[in-house]
């Protein structure tokens, strides 16, 4: 099965969440863990703390999902009865943020006011998307069938996209605005993983 991992530099620590089939920790900000665990009949978000596990499930929501975490802010998605909601939750507060022209949304990494990760369009393409709480700039790897960022720190952001020949990992730096972003693509093929043909999470909508 699946089990969520944490390495130390020197040693492994499997990290299995105490009621769940599987476990995956998505993201690490210093001692704290974020991600999701298989919990039977659905998906829950959690947070683990070096000690105590803490579930986090949106309201509302059939699954939640976690993989990004900054502070006290976890970025994920959730699904419902109408599809994939982008979600961040401020240790207090769940908020929903839908990128506006999506079919579903994916929040996949956080870094101050930034998150990143792919939206769904009515055509079922998947798009990179940067948010900085206010203005959704779309970030697509020029000629890729398939765009998804999944990480953030500082201008340096990282994901995957899908061409004819495959997947493929790359980086893109925002100097110094979003509009002028410059895509490095660093030749990695096959390092992201596509959310609905590879993900060893199987999404659930109910």
């Amino acid at each position: 099965g699946w089990h969520g991992t944490l390495y130390d530099g020197s040693t492994w620590h499997t990290l299995d969440h105490p009621s769940a089939v599987y476990t995956w920790a998505n993201d690490i900000d210093g001692t704290n863990i974020v991600g999701n665990y298989d919990g039977g009949s659905r998906y829950h978000g959690f947070h683990y703390d070096g000690s105590t596990w803490h579930i986090l499930d949106r309201p509302g929501a059939i699954n939640t999902y976690l993989f990004g975490i900054d502070g006290s802010d976890m970025v994920g998605f959730y699904s419902d009865s109408s599809g994939f909601h982008g979600t961040l939750y401020d240790g207090s507060t769940w908020h929903t943020l839908d990128h506006p022209s999506a079919t579903g949304t994916h929040l996949r990494g956080i870094d101050g006011n930034n998150m990143v990760g792919s939206y769904t369009d009515s055509g079922g393409t998947d798009h990179g998307f940067l948010y900085d709480g206010s203005t959704w700039t779309t970030l697509d790897y020029p000629s890729a069938t398939g765009t998804s960022l999944t990480g953030i720190d500082g201008n340096n952001m990282v994901g995957w996209y899908e061409d004819s020949s495959g997947e493929h990992g790359f980086m893109v730096t925002v100097v110094p605005e979003p509009s002028t972003a410059l895509l490095l693509g660093i030749g990695l093929a096959g390092l992201g993983m596509r959310r609905r043909r590879h993900s060893p999470i199987r999404l659930r909508r109910n």
